[in-house]
């Protein structure tokens, strides 16, 4: 059985009009990717190291806070708990809540000014 050269045209056309809505791709590249992420989480109710980490969320920004009231007292990075990834921001904020206290609204602007920083880095 051999497939003619006409039909064969055809099937090519359709799917480089199909391939060409980027929009449409968008679309079935979420759907796609959201069906694989469910159907994992149906098949896995109870995931371990992709997810969590030991048993609880990784919430590193946790960490850098605890590590941050840590310095701020005088006791230094602690060596338990999850490791600092990126130490020089304990510090930084360890820093900023000695002179301003745990204010929410310093660490907001610092946030700012670091992202600030990293996307004319990353742009330039």
């Amino acid at each position: 059985m051999a497939i003619s050269s006409c039909s064969d045209e055809a099937l090519r056309g359709g799917t480089r009009r199909v391939l060409q809505k980027q929009w449409l791709m968008a679309v079935v590249i979420l759907v796609t990717a959201m069906a694989l992420r469910w159907g994992y989480h149906l098949y896995n109710p109870r995931p371990t190291g992709f997810f969590n980490y030991q048993g609880s969320p990784l919430l590193d920004g946790d960490s850098y806070t605890s590590k941050a009231i840590s310095i701020a007292n005088g006791y230094g990075i602690p060596p338990h708990g999850q490791p600092a990834i990126r130490p020089f921001y304990s510090i930084v904020l360890a820093c900023l809540y000695t002179w301003t206290g745990f204010s929410l609204p310093a660490v907001t602007a610092l946030n700012i000014v670091i992202a600030r920083r990293d996307r004319k880095s990353l742009l330039s």
